[in-house]
């Protein structure tokens, strides 16, 4: 066998590259549904707390009815959702950005890493 013919016999093939994964959101954490309160409601009380209940949030945010979550991971919001709700969700995002660094700087924060899951 020639040289480079055996050369290219042992050259790996390419891998091949997957189709991109987007998870999607959808409107149903959002809303008011028979006893539970949606997220929307949630942020509208938890938000202007002096202390936000990180826990709660963050077990709000991580539910996915019907496989559809909050946020997607690209990071877009359900295209019906109210611009109130979206500067909620970013009000509360500010708020759990500054616990995590007041937390790591030694300057205060809640107990407990729940703003950190919330985020």
């Amino acid at each position: 066998m020639p040289w480079n013919k055996l050369i290219e016999s042992l050259e790996p093939e390419l891998p091949t590259i997957p189709n991109r994964l987007v998870l999607r959101c959808g409107m149903e954490n959002w809303e008011d549904k028979l006893n539970r309160l949606g997220l929307h409601s949630m942020l509208a009380e938890e938000v202007p707390a002096l202390l936000p209940d990180w826990d709660r949030l963050a077990d709000k945010v991580q539910n996915r009815p019907h496989g559809l979550y909050s946020v997607s991971s690209d990071g877009d919001l359900p295209a019906d959702l109210p611009e109130e709700a979206a500067r909620l969700l970013e009000k509360a995002i500010d708020l759990a950005e500054a616990d995590v660094r007041a937390r790591f700087d030694g300057t205060g924060g809640s107990l407990g890493n729940h703003s950190l899951r919330f985020l």
